[in-house]
């Protein structure tokens, strides 16, 4: 579950698919279709999704990849058109976690990460020389 969480959140660690992902959020490029999706699950097209942010055609589908991967986008094909939606399941769990953090996560001694050391003064010292 952690490791999904943490690619969910790489995923969103680059502006551009974050600004992807937030445009997806929003529904304001949906498409009109003979069949849309069920209700609530609205897409985007890519093409419109292209036009809007100004990405090459291959910038868009390496974003639109990672999203994927990180399970946080689920694109569909229907006809000619691919059309894109936010996974609403995936982005409740990441909801979840951020709002109440399981314990086994908080508690970083048994995570087998090093532990924090304490803060260290990197002030610099002074240099005056005795005149």
């Amino acid at each position: 579950m952690q490791e999904k969480l943490a690619l969910m959140m790489k995923a969103l660690g680059h502006p551009h698919r974050l600004q992807l992902f937030a445009l997806l959020r929003s529904q304001q490029l949906c498409c009109y279709v003979a069949n849309p999706p069920a209700a609530g699950e609205l897409g985007c097209c890519v093409g419109d999704l292209q036009r809007e942010c100004g990405f090459k055609a291959s910038t868009l589908s390496h974003h639109l990849k990672e999203l994927r991967t990180a399970g946080l986008v689920v694109t569909e094909r229907q006809g000619q058109l691919i059309l894109c939606r936010v996974n609403e399941s995936a982005l409740n769990e990441l909801r979840m976690f951020l709002a109440d953090p399981p314990p086994d996560v908080v508690d970083c001694a048994g995570s087998g990460l090093p532990a924090a050391s304490a803060p260290q003064d990197h002030a610099p010292q002074s240099t005056k020389r005795g005149t």
